[in-house]
């Protein structure tokens, strides 16, 4: 009976819930760095912002929110067995050490909501839009105006949203060169990594 119990207890749980206040600060706290407007446009997204939290797992797994309509609302509460849900909605991102890490989803539904500042936005060409989606760092080479980014005064650790020709989000990437020096390197001089794309989803599957 007590070896029984005890695997009970150990299987795995689901938790899916709105947001609470502590979770909202953090979510705030990291995507004002975008927006100082960010109160404003989570008053709008608040009560739809759901936290999932898988329990028991035999490997880490974050919090992960996402982002649900008024229909998928609808949907999740007449559901009566949740634990097999994986994804629901618009996946945002995830809670990480007190910290909320910005997917490409949730960065495509704050561009949507005109929330990411213009300085944070860079367009590359074709070819480079290729290299981008087989996950590689981003060269200076690549951005169709690298003087633009001297303007903005970014410096290293900053995040910059890459787009394609056809104004399309493609990666998130991490500036490992302040912008004030980008016009005067080389053009094979590396000015950001690659954290996600969206070539990333394909390569997973492989």
């Amino acid at each position: 009976m007590f070896i029984y119990l005890t695997t009970i207890l150990m299987q795995p749980s689901l938790v899916i819930r709105k947001i609470n206040k502590f979770e909202r600060k953090m979510i705030s706290d990291s995507i004002s760095y975008f927006n100082e407007d960010q109160n404003n446009i989570l008053d709008k997204l608040n009560k739809k912002i759901y936290v999932l939290i898988r329990k028991g797992e035999s490997k880490m797994v974050y919090p992960k929110l996402f982002y649900l309509s008024k229909e998928m609302i609808k949907t999740l509460n007449i559901i009566e067995i949740k634990h097999d849900i994986v994804s629901i909605g618009t996946y945002l991102g995830f809670f990480k050490k007190g910290r909320f890490i910005l997917s490409l989803e949730g960065c495509e539904l704050l561009i949507d909501l005109n929330f990411i500042s213009e300085k944070f936005k860079y367009y590359v060409n074709e070819r480079a839009e290729k290299s981008i989606l087989y996950g590689n760092a981003i060269y200076k080479s690549m951005l169709r105006t690298p003087s633009n980014i001297l303007n903005n005064r970014l410096v290293y650790g900053d995040l910059i949203f890459l787009f394609n020709i056809d104004n399309c989000l493609i990666s998130i990437n991490l500036l490992i060169q302040d912008s004030n020096i980008i016009p005067g390197l080389n053009d094979n001089a590396i000015i950001a990594n690659n954290l996600i794309d969206k070539g990333y989803y394909l390569r997973m599957e492989q």
